[in-house]
């Protein structure tokens, strides 16, 4: 009996239960237990609507003729009124954070990861002319986070700006043991990049919170960097020390062919908007404002080391890209006046990007020089 009557329903079930599935995804979470209730609340509604609408239709005596039609019409009209409002909605994105066509980081293109095929990269510039030496960049997914930023600075300022990135493998001198086995590679072909290319100015756009955060974690894959005698690091602290060491040991590299360098610090960590209209509601948790907090902390820390290293280093400048996109540090949101700069956690879109641009103007007047 209980199958008969669920075969009555199961076309209404059907039907229903995805809809259901999809906005309580959105609305409250994505986790499976709310999906499986979602699938009962559709299973309801299918019940219900088989009951007071579908039954009585099709076994009426007295729905023939113009009232048939009548009917037909109803629920073909309501048919389109409901999906009138679900594709409205949907192109709102009940009010969640929706990736624009204009967010998408777009200038590193195929000089992005870099080395993972053994194919030297195309040459992806802004499209300014090739009469002057060039700014380079280079470094991991920071580097595409910054490019779109630094292209838009050049181009505005009538210099070239190309770049190179690997995601998970930063420029500096060590690999992470867990990127070890390809990560070499594209290291070796930044710095030869500085030696082919003989740029005005090299910026190097690393992450370096998250190598310590995860790296002096047991329960996360091994992003730790080996000491240049091979000597594993035990701890944060030393996790930190030889992330810097690793990057001043490039950058002398970089130097050595006297080249400038720009070191950009992390970009700050910042809390990312809701990811359904219940967490909306309610706001960032404790627990959430509490991991950007302590995430910046670690960049702090390691900021200030390598502001120690490289102190007074002739051809060398430090910039922090914090006081162009969050004012209340070491508390950071996502939004800032109205728009979204970050993609993730601690990685700027297209639009974050763009809001650096002032700033490298700013640095490119006062590092380039071009011939």
């Amino acid at each position: 009996m209980i199958f008969e009557r669920l075969g009555d329903v199961s076309y209404g079930w059907y039907l229903w239960h995805w809809p259901f599935i999809v906005f309580a995804e959105k609305a409250f979470s994505p986790r499976p237990y709310v999906l499986v209730l979602a699938s009962v609340a559709s299973l309801l509604v299918s019940i219900a609507t088989y009951r007071l609408i579908e039954k009585p239709i099709r076994y009426s005596t007295r729905l023939f003729g113009r009232k048939a039609w009548g009917v037909l019409a109803f629920y073909i009209a309501a048919s389109f009124v409901v999906v009138f409002a679900v594709d409205r909605a949907t192109d709102s994105g009940l009010g969640l954070y929706k990736e624009r066509e204009d967010d998408v980081l777009l200038v590193l293109s195929s000089c992005y990861s870099i080395g993972r095929n053994g194919q030297f990269p195309d040459i992806c510039d802004n499209g300014v002319g090739e009469d002057a030496r060039p700014i380079l960049l280079l470094g991991d997914s920071q580097a595409q986070s910054a490019a779109d930023g630094l292209y838009e600075a050049g181009a505005s300022m009538g210099i070239r700006v190309l770049g190179f990135g690997a995601g998970g493998c930063p420029m500096r001198s060590a690999s992470t043991l867990r990127e070890s086995a390809w990560c070499p590679e594209a290291q070796d072909f930044y710095l030869s990049a500085v030696g082919s290319l003989q740029p005005a100015l090299v910026v190097i756009a690393n992450r370096y919170d998250d190598y310590v955060i995860k790296g002096s974690d047991p329960m996360t894959p091994d992003i730790r960097i080996p000491f240049e005698n091979g000597q594993i690091p035990e701890n944060k602290e030393e996790q930190i020390k030889s992330i810097v060491d690793s990057l001043f040991s490039m950058v002398q590299e970089v130097r050595d062919f006297g080249v400038g360098v720009v070191i950009l610090l992390d970009t700050p960590n910042a809390v990312m908007p809701s990811s359904s209209v219940l967490s909306k509601l309610r706001g960032p948790t404790q627990q959430e404002i509490e991991k950007v907090v302590s995430a910046n902390m670690v960049r702090d820390e390691i900021n200030s080391l390598i502001r120690l290293r490289f102190a007074n280093m002739n051809l060398v400048e430090i910039v922090d890209p914090q006081t162009s996109l969050c004012s209340d540090y070491p508390m950071c949101f996502s939004m800032n006046q109205g728009r979204y700069l970050y993609w993730e956690q601690q990685h700027l879109n297209r639009q974050g990007s763009l809001q650096l641009v002032p700033l490298w103007e700013s640095i490119i007047s006062d590092r380039y020089k071009g011939e």
